[in-house]
């Protein structure tokens, strides 16, 4: 398993002489929880350099433009013999991380027993990450099996979403809310 961060071992946190200046104040304006993205009392989380990846050296297991057969190189936080995790291109919060497996696949359950395995492993992996880094009071972590349920990129992929607490009015039911009307079934 590679890394995620600078060659000391930290989470996404930059080595104070490789860091760059940080893009996010500039380029998340969206406030999805109390105090807009950026902490300006934290130091930047901007990734560092990466180090080189391990498994597979060509991601692109399907001819066309899948996004995740051939990921921007700095984009892939990290990677296994199976799957690898990269920041979501379009995040719902900070630290909005994807893992995906390496063989294209349209559903997580058209993989082998092996490879679902290893992209459950980097899910927990990232979740550990993300909390030791980001410090969330929560998670979502989802995945929109085909058309019918959301599913936009045809390659299957787990969303690994740090929350806050007031990041929505009322977060009560969770992935229940994705039909409206249906997720408070408490109240019928």
């Amino acid at each position: 398993m590679v890394a995620w961060g600078s060659a000391n071992g930290g989470m996404g946190r930059a080595d104070p002489a490789a860091r760059h200046s940080c893009r996010r104040a500039a380029s998340f304006q969206t406030t999805s929880r109390p105090g807009g993205f950026h902490r300006a009392s934290r130091e930047c989380a901007d990734l560092p350099p990466l180090l080189p990846l391990a498994g597979p050296s060509d991601y692109a297991s399907m001819p066309g433009e899948c996004p995740f057969c051939s990921p921007e190189p700095g984009r892939v936080l990290r990677s296994s013999e199976h799957a690898l995790a990269l920041r979501d291109g379009f995040p719902l919060s900070e630290g909005h991380t994807l893992v995906v497996p390496l063989r294209h696949a349209g559903s997580l359950f058209d993989l082998s027993d092996e490879e679902r395995a290893d992209v459950w492993a980097l899910v927990a992996e990232m979740r550990a990450g993300l909390a030791a880094e980001l410090e969330p009071d929560g998670f979502t972590i989802g995945v929109n099996d085909g058309e019918a349920a959301g599913q936009t990129v045809d390659h299957a992929h787990v969303h690994v979403i740090p929350r806050w607490r007031g990041d929505v009015q009322d977060p009560t039911g969770g992935i229940r809310n994705v039909i409206p009307g249906r997720a408070r079934y408490w109240e019928k």
